[in-house]
């Protein structure tokens, strides 16, 4: 499970294996909470439960609510044509471009604790490298 928030509108999520859906509750201020099923991408390129599939859920989830005539674009946050999603309430916005930014900087940081053993080492590389 995971609560998305989007200005004061609340969007908790859950994947629901069975049904290969999320079960979305998007709850406005002053407005009873509306059920929305979403159903998962077309084709994946990250896991259901992953945080990005779950940022785009949110944002799905949002257009369906407003579609079903919730008063969600008068108490959301936009970032162009899109809703601004974020993981705290009152946090920062979670962009897509940001996400692939932090990834590669953090890519280029990472070093593995795990050293390659050099040819000569073991019992047989002792025996064959002298």
């Amino acid at each position: 499970m995971a609560t998305r928030y989007s200005g004061s509108v609340k969007v908790t999520l859950l994947w629901k294996d069975r049904e290969n859906q999320y079960r979305c509750v998007v709850k406005v201020p002053g407005e009873r909470a509306k059920v929305i099923w979403v159903g998962a991408p077309a084709h994946l390129t990250v896991g259901v439960d992953s945080p990005k599939a779950y940022d785009s859920t949110a944002r799905a989830a949002l257009s369906f609510a407003d579609d079903e005539g919730l008063e969600v674009s008068n108490h959301a946050d936009h970032t162009g044509s899109d809703w601004a999603i974020s993981r705290k309430k009152g946090g920062a916005a979670v962009s897509l471009s940001g996400l692939r930014k932090k990834r590669r900087k953090a890519k280029g940081k990472r070093r593995s604790s795990h050293r390659r053993p050099s040819r000569r080492s073991g019992l047989l590389g002792g025996i064959l490298g002298s």
